[in-house]
């Protein structure tokens, strides 16, 4: 019989997602599933609908279909470099790999780690882990994901794996976009 208490029923697997188009946040009952972003963040962008349809594809693959997810989760990552750099209007090849993306987008805001006084080194030191992150999440999904015709499917992959997965390419995501909003940011008063 199953349990009635209500953190198990919170949990049920038979939830109704419910989609808030204006920040493409997916609840399901009183869970989110996959990625969600402020909608500041998401306001960053003249046009957020990339980051969008990456944030759908997550909620509706994290559970059902993890290796799917964590593809995405890379995807996420890659285009969100994109739109800042274009916000930015920095160049970037179409050829260009993400842990360059990655590092463009952080120096184009002033978040590289380098560029932290050395008076902040836990700050330069969050700053690089989070470049490690996207990194780790580009390596994940080499080896698991979908877009690479794998002779083997990859069984180990969990839910929890891409929970994991998501929630890092979330964080960088989310700092992306929330210091390009921000009108206090130091890259705005840069002459760079």
């Amino acid at each position: 019989m199953p349990c009635s208490a209500t953190c198990c029923r919170r949990f049920s697997r038979t939830p109704q997602p419910a989609v808030d188009e204006s920040t493409g946040t997916v609840r399901i009952g009183r869970l989110v599933a996959g990625a969600q972003l402020t909608a500041v963040a998401l306001n960053a962008l003249p046009d957020p609908q990339s980051i969008q349809d990456h944030l759908h594809r997550l909620a509706d693959s994290v559970d059902t279909d993890p290796r799917l997810a964590v593809s995405t989760a890379k995807a996420l990552i890659e285009s969100t470099a994109k739109c800042v750099l274009t916000a930015r209007e920095r160049s970037y090849t179409r050829s260009a790999k993400v842990p360059a993306l990655v590092n463009a987008a952080q120096e184009s805001l002033g978040l590289a780690a380098k560029s932290v006084s050395d008076e902040d080194r836990a700050l330069r030191q969050a700053l690089q882990s989070l470049v490690t992150l996207t990194q780790s999440v580009t390596e994940i999904r080499n080896s698991v994901g979908i877009d690479h015709g794998a002779e083997e499917v990859p069984r180990w992959v969990r839910p929890r794996h891409a929970r994991l997965v998501v929630g890092a390419a979330q964080v960088w995501c989310q700092l992306m976009l929330e210091t390009l909003a921000d009108l206090d940011a130091p890259w705005r008063h840069s002459k760079s």
